[in-house]
């Protein structure tokens, strides 16, 4: 008895299907990589990216500069309800804070090694 080998039977289906499959590897390597090119390979993380949450130990400090020049550490979670780590609320929160402080002539942002975030209290 003559015994037949197996042969591959390549349809539309199953080429279309395997057109689709390595495509979906391909973007899914190609999007990230492409990103992280443009940034230059920075390590920093991105908002919305892979490394999202990496940065969510609380790096973020806030002060103010009263009329006297005193320095004064601010625990921000006293006055922002759930405030999330690694978001840039930008001058809006610094001008909060000098509504709340009436003796504040400055507030500041620091966030770990980039260069702070002051913001001058309107008189």
């Amino acid at each position: 008895m003559k015994e037949r080998s197996p042969v591959a039977s390549w349809g539309l289906p199953q080429i279309l299907a395997g057109v689709m499959g390595v495509g979906w590897v391909m973007v899914q390597t190609a999007v990230p990589l492409y990103w992280l090119i443009e940034r230059g390979f920075d390590p920093q993380p991105r908002q919305f990216g892979w490394q999202m949450y990496t940065d969510m130990a609380g790096g973020e400090r806030y002060e103010i500069i009263t009329q006297g020049d005193q320095t004064q550490a601010i625990n921000i979670d006293r006055y922002v309800h759930n405030l999330r780590p690694g978001l840039t609320y930008g001058e809006n929160l610094l001008d909060y804070l000098c509504q709340k402080f009436p003796n504040a002539r400055q507030t500041k942002q620091l966030r770990g090694d980039t260069a702070p975030q002051i913001y001058q209290c309107p008189d």
